[in-house]
């Protein structure tokens, strides 16, 4: 059975920041010029510079994605678990979960063009025919909240073959401010990663921004922030837990800057390039490295 997920995401609704192909290559090993800066550590910051600069946004692209998923009843990345119920109130064993599930709500809609999508269900999981013994829930529903409208699904499992699982998101849209939030939580089997985010859309200035953070079991964390202007402005931010962050600024003629941080001695380190890619990257003790900025990324 088509979900509607699947429609809202053929449709190209979805804008999703974490996904954008890298673009940084950097290549090690350069001169440069003045102070003392120790071009060791340049490896590393290549590498968390590499990890940071996902491509360049398009301002236009970008804001016009956002605002359509504010203004779009959006769903949640969600689709139930095992083969489709035969409908409400029906139970069987699914083989996947190895448990046995009560279709408790299973509702569908058929859009205009005949095609058949799910808009709400919930399945409770038990271990045994009788349903006695609960083991998970998985469910999908929307409704709308002081003005917002809501999407809202969950997995969760206490045994079976995915004893252990648990899945949830959240998304809320607000039709007058098109602002939206999300939330995401994925536990299972030895890893757990939780993923918050937060577009803000400014109808007088045509300013929008957006910024989330994903969180890891093993304590680390990254924090994104992105901002695109009507004047096609566009500035990304990106840090983690290893001590370093760096923010990036796009010009409509092609030219930028970027700023890394951190405590190590030789930073701020500050970057410019010029509409033709040339630049130079200069370190707090006064060292300097000219690059190039190409298609296929910066070329110390």
């Amino acid at each position: 059975m088509k979900t509607k997920e699947n429609r809202v995401a053929t449709k190209g609704y979805l804008c999703n920041i974490w996904a954008v192909a890298l673009l940084c290559n950097f290549v090690a090993g350069c001169g440069g010029s003045g102070g003392g800066t120790s071009f060791a550590n340049l490896a590393k910051y290549k590498a968390f510079l590499n990890k940071a600069l996902s491509g360049k946004p398009s301002g236009h692209t970008a804001a016009t994605a956002a605002k359509s998923q504010a203004s779009t009843r959006r769903l949640v990345k969600h689709t139930p678990t095992g083969r489709d119920p035969i409908g409400p109130g029906s139970v069987y064993f699914d083989d996947s979960l190895q448990l046995w599930v009560r279709a408790d709500i299973y509702e569908t809609q058929t859009d205009e063009f005949g095609a058949t999508f799910l808009i709400h269900w919930d399945l409770a999981c038990f271990q045994d025919q009788a349903l006695t013994q609960p083991a998970g829930r998985d469910y999908f529903k929307e409704y709308v909240d002081s003005g917002k409208n809501v999407a809202e699904g969950g997995k969760d499992f206490s045994a079976g073959s995915a004893a252990g699982d648990h899945f949830y998101s959240k998304f809320i849209a607000d039709p007058v401010t098109n602002n939206t939030d999300e939330y995401h939580e994925n536990r299972g089997q030895g890893y757990t990663y939780l993923n918050k985010a937060h577009t803000w859309w400014n109808e007088a200035t045509g300013i929008q921004t957006f910024a989330g953070e994903s969180i890891y079991d093993n304590g680390t964390w990254i924090h994104v922030t992105s901002t695109w202007k009507a004047d096609g402005t566009v500035g990304f931010g990106f840090s983690d837990s290893s001590g370093y962050g760096v923010t990036f600024n796009w010009v409509p003629d092609g030219s930028g800057g970027f700023t890394l941080a951190g405590t190590d001695p030789q930073l701020p380190a500050n970057g410019t390039w010029n509409p033709n890619g040339v630049g130079t990257v200069t370190f707090a003790d006064g060292g300097s490295v000219p690059f190039n900025l190409t298609e296929t990324g910066f070329n110390f």
